[in-house]
């Protein structure tokens, strides 16, 4: 049986979320189709004036940036592993790995952002050699319960060699 503080035996790995870019491409292009809809049934305009039409326009580079992004977040495939004594930031160029002798602190709170309502929780990690912290946010992260777990079992594990 597996015991109750030792919750994750094998290092977890966590992907990017990357769904609301699929968001993003579908709202922007359901906008511009219906928009394109519209101005033909209303107006009676044709292709050649629709493309003109700078509401088109800017729909259309709307979903060639949100398309570009997802794509290189696609492509860099963002990973983060976090074992029982270590934690892993990966993706497809770099990894890093710090263990807990590297790892000074780990500190849970909430981004102070108020145009955001609900759970925008973030982890920061301080890791010696390293000016900046590294900052979590497990809404952006697939399976974000257990990112959870696991970060409070390492924040644990660290509590208990200091």
């Amino acid at each position: 049986m597996k015991d109750e503080n030792k919750i994750f035996d094998e290092p977890v790995v966590f992907h990017q979320r990357l769904d609301f870019y699929w968001k993003f491409l579908t709202v922007y292009g359901l906008t511009m189709i219906s928009y394109i809809l519209f101005v033909v049934i209303l107006f009676n305009y044709q292709i050649v004036d629709i493309v003109r039409d700078p509401v088109v326009i800017l729909l259309i580079v709307f979903i060639l940036v949100s398309g570009v992004s997802l794509l290189v977040n696609l492509y860099k495939n963002r990973e983060l592993i976090i074992g029982s004594d270590f934690i892993t930031f990966k993706n497809r160029f770099v990894e890093r790995t710090y263990h807990l002798d590297e790892i000074v602190s780990i500190r849970f709170g909430r981004e102070k952002n108020p145009k955001i309502h609900g759970d925008n929780r973030i982890f920061k990690i301080k890791v010696k050699d390293r000016r900046r912290m590294f900052r979590i946010k497990p809404n952006s992260i697939w399976n974000d319960k257990k990112l959870v777990k696991c970060i409070a079992n390492l924040k644990k594990e660290l509590n208990d060699r200091k």
